[in-house]
């Protein structure tokens, strides 16, 4: 017990006039009496001088007691007690995806909350705040000494799929209920350290949640051109295993549950792997990826990709027209069909069609022959009958999904070739020679696919291969990237209106009222059906990459952390005034009553 103001213990001294006029009190005082014979009457009780010596002196200790409780009560006493069971504490709980990582009694984030508690009654006098550490969170109570309220909401909070919050925003989320310098302590309780540096300037606890069984995970996936994009493009996928064992599985490549590819997967433990999957030109825009194990996360196991078709290149037309090609081009999203002049210079998103015409230019550029020939390149010359329409290769891109035995073709054309054209279709003529039908070409600064046959000369206009061929060879002259739709849980949709409908991964459809949807709470996809549009969401990777067990703990943070720890004044001057008042009270009934 400590004394703000001791010097009202000179107050003390006012004790020497309280004993003074204690004792004055009891000298002989001069009484007059109207004759002799009532003298002895009035001098009977002091017969002795001894008997002044001897007075009572119980009220006496009554009333200095008064006195040193009041002056005691004036140098103000107070008891100091340590911040940890007193003044402010903030609880700052991670409720992001990787707490749902399983342990040995639930999840990270029950043992979190578990640890919040004990925190709670270990501080009985404290006042709390209870937020939420997560992508959007916030404070779930403000400062309180309601604790009933508080393990009340941390019972409530649960994992999510949601990315970590930054240390700027839990900062500013603490910092909304009090001054920073105001709270005593603040508690992250997570399993990993934020990801900025600077949270070592600031005076946070970290209590680790570790334990777990470790972690496999897909942390990577897209769709992109291949290097070599004559092959069109592939699915690149990650794989980070972060177990303590080694994964041997099966990776399968899927659209809406249709598997599209499937292979054997081997990644040894703390190692990673990547892995492509050769995808057509007509690429599926809904595209997942995933495995079957049952790990420390389930919902990293899979991701998701899809993509927006904004392909419109620029077609030029040289030669004869022919309506059904150009309506072909146009189903396929190109907006005009302009005629090419010896002064229109193609760039690499431009595509030259000439139609039994002969092209004379530079070798440069995507261009597709039909029926022609380009001047000191590929030259087509005499007609000539043929038959037995076969595929050299059906596993080239611009050949995929077409059934040759579809396609009838009364003559094609021989000539000069070059020796690198690359031919997917051929047939026999009536000498038994094999001819040419298809072909493609490709160098660093020409694409060139050529039919060496008359669309008047085939059925191919009326099968239902002329217009899936038209789309392989369109895309594969023109290959663009691929502008994908693939966003974090958590992320804003902006929709072009109200009112949208907005069907969840759970196939369930919503109306959204505004022109913001913010329910990207789960991994999957959010579709559009009124405009085709489609979001791929995926929880953060970040949120997969477990530390493996007992490499974090809290022990080998606390090292870096400088807690300032402050200590409470509980004032205790209104005890002593009340005592004080009390042993007046006493001393007041003892003298009328003739106690003492």
């Amino acid at each position: 017990m400590s004394f703000l103001a001791p010097l009202a213990w000179a107050g003390l001294s006012v004790g020497t006039l309280v004993a003074a006029l204690y004792f004055l009190k009891k000298r002989p005082q001069p009484f007059e009496v109207s004759a002799l014979f009532l003298w002895p009457q009035a001098t009977s009780k002091s017969r002795s001088a001894w008997r002044w010596y001897k007075a009572p002196v119980g009220l006496l200790l009554i009333q200095l007691l008064v006195l040193i409780l009041m002056v005691s009560s004036m140098a103000q006493p107070v008891v100091f007690t340590e911040a940890t069971s007193a003044g402010q504490l903030a609880i700052i709980m991670d409720t992001s995806a990787s707490m749902q990582t399983r342990t040995s009694d639930g999840n990270r984030l029950a043992m979190a909350i578990e640890r919040a508690k004990v925190l709670v009654r270990d501080n009985p006098k404290a006042e709390f705040t209870l937020v939420e550490a997560r992508h959007n969170g916030g404070v779930v109570v403000p400062l309180t000494s309601d604790h009933k309220l508080i393990t009340d909401s941390l019972d409530q909070l649960q994992a999510t799929y949601l990315g970590e919050s930054s240390l700027a925003s839990v900062l500013q989320w603490v910092q909304s209920q009090d001054n920073w310098d105001r709270f005593d302590r603040a508690v992250w309780f997570s399993d990993h350290l934020p990801q900025e540096l600077a949270w070592q300037d600031f005076p946070i606890e970290f209590d680790l949640i570790s334990e777990g069984i470790g972690n496999t995970a897909i942390t990577a996936f897209t769709v992109r051109l291949q290097p070599d994009v004559t092959l069109g493009y592939e699915a690149f996928v990650k794989l980070e295993n972060f177990s303590a064992a080694n994964l041997s599985t099966t990776l399968s490549l899927r659209s809406f549950g249709h598997v599209i590819s499937e292979a054997p997967i081997e990644v040894a433990s703390g190692q990673d792997l990547s892995i492509t999957f050769p995808l057509s030109h007509s690429v599926e825009k809904h595209l997942s990826v995933g495995f079957d194990v049952q790990d420390g996360l389930t919902f990293d196991n899979e991701r998701h990709f899809t993509f927006e078709d904004k392909f419109q290149p620029r077609v030029y037309w040289l030669g004869e027209p022919d309506a059904f090609l150009q309506q072909a081009f146009r189903v396929l999203g190109v907006s005009d069909i302009l005629p090419w002049s010896p002064e229109v210079v193609l760039d690499s998103n431009d595509l030259l069609v000439v139609h039994q015409a002969t092209y004379d230019a530079p070798l440069a550029g995507n261009v597709l022959l039909l029926d022609a020939s380009w001047r000191g390149f590929l030259e087509a010359d005499s007609l000539y009958e043929v038959q037995q329409v076969r595929a050299l290769d059906l596993n080239h891109p611009v050949l995929q999904g077409i059934t040759p035995d579809n396609i009838a073709v009364l003559q094609a054309s021989t000539g000069k070739l070059p020796e690198n054209l690359y031919s997917l279709l051929e047939a026999d003529n009536v000498f038994g020679d094999q001819v040419p039908l298809l072909g493609v070409y490709q160098s660093e600064d020409a694409r060139v696919a050529w039919l060496g046959f008359s669309l008047n000369a085939t059925n191919l206009r009326l099968t239902v291969d002329f217009p899936i061929l038209v789309a392989r060879l369109l895309r594969w002259l023109v290959p663009v990237p691929l502008e994908a739709n693939v966003v974090n849980t958590g992320t804003t949709l902006h929709l072009e209106q109200e009112g949208m409908t907005v069907t969840l991964p759970n196939q369930r459809s919503i109306s959204v009222p505004r022109t913001a949807f913010l329910g990207t709470t789960e991994p999957g996809f959010y579709l559009l059906p009124e405009t085709d549009t489609a979001w791929a969401v995926n929880v953060p990777a970040t949120e997969s990459r477990l530390q493996p067990i007992n490499t974090v703990t809290s022990s080998d943070v606390a090292g870096n952390i400088q807690v300032e720890v402050n200590e409470v004044a509980s004032p205790l001057w209104i005890y002593f005034a009340a005592f004080g008042l009390l042993a007046l009270g006493v001393e007041w009934v003892s003298y009328e009553r003739g106690w003492l």
